[in-house]
């Protein structure tokens, strides 16, 4: 049997392992789900508006798997050109190999198996990093001042005047200059040009907006209100504290759930179980019904 056979039964075995492996985690995952009881209570309070913006955010996740795409489109350009709805079949599969890895480290393994040639597939994952940086540094450039502007509402350590207006100003433009100059040496490293650089940068941004409308959508509709405000200062400093927390997917509805209790607790004391299902039925939306629709599309494309 030739070597190229050989590679391509080993490629067939992975994709079908990832795929089994994703399943079997999902079932065991709604097997042991412990909030059904809380899902049956809120169905019965909620109102009109409710179910309005739980359907809204339900809406959006698609707008989520689209976003990806793109940019997974954008950052392959320099070595494999594809269409949107082959960087969409992909960035499903990824989602499956990032349901049952630690720390989600299976999401780009899994997409780059979908490749056409394989020499890419080190190239590609390279280039992955490039999109990561991308999103981690926008997160730490709107979350570490809302971090720093979170210690006067919370806990009062220093007086808000002239001298930390401009503490934190200079903290956010270091991060934008930091910002601005990693991703795109990163990206000329590696072949992106840099009008691309600025849009993977664009679209990082675009994704961290969708997160934080989709996150203001599901703490509303269970019942948990922010003022634009507090959203400003609360969204941001949530999804920092969970970007920099190891984490694994058995445990990823739980340390989402406590830093969301955290965060926004501060300011809706006495609302936790509404906050802890907010974060859970947004989980279900982003993480579980992907995997399951996504990867049965992948599939399907595939037998097509």
């Amino acid at each position: 049997m030739a070597s190229g056979e050989v590679n391509t039964i080993l490629k067939k075995v992975l994709q079908w392992v990832i795929m089994l492996a994703a399943y079997s985690f999902l079932v065991y995952t709604l097997c042991t789900f412990e909030h059904y009881s809380d899902f049956v209570c809120f169905f019965r309070a909620a109102s009109v508006r409710h179910y309005v913006a739980l359907g809204v955010c339900l809406a959006l996740m698609p707008l989520n798997l689209l976003l990806e795409a793109w940019k997974w489109q954008t950052l392959l350009k320099p070595i494999e050109a594809m269409g949107i709805g082959e960087a969409l079949r992909q960035v499903c599969y990824g989602m499956a190999g990032a349901f049952v890895t630690p720390y989600r480290i299976g999401d780009y393994p899994a997409r780059v198996l979908l490749l056409k040639d394989k020499s890419h597939y080190v190239p590609a994952m390279t280039l992955a990093v490039v999109g990561s940086v991308a999103l981690t540094a926008v997160i730490l450039m709107l979350g570490i001042p809302a971090f720093a502007l979170s210690f006067t509402d919370f806990q009062g350590y220093f007086t808000w005047n002239g001298k930390t207006y401009l503490w934190v100003v200079s903290l956010l433009l270091c991060l934008l200059l930091l910002v601005l100059a990693l991703v795109p040496f990163m990206g000329k490293r590696y072949g992106i040009k840099y009008s691309d650089c600025g849009i993977i940068l664009l679209q990082s941004l675009l994704r961290y907006l969708y997160f934080s409308v989709q996150l203001w959508l599901i703490l509303y509709a269970c019942g948990v209100l922010l003022s634009p405000m507090v959203a400003i200062v609360s969204i941001p400093l949530y999804y920092l504290f969970v970007t920099v927390t190891p984490n694994m997917p058995i445990a990823d509805v739980g340390i989402r759930g406590a830093w969301a209790v955290f965060v926004f607790g501060q300011y809706m004391p006495d609302v936790e179980a509404s906050i802890i299902l907010a974060t859970t039925c947004l989980w279900i939306i982003n993480t579980l019904l992907p995997v399951l629709f996504g990867a049965v599309g992948v599939r399907c494309s595939r037998s097509a």
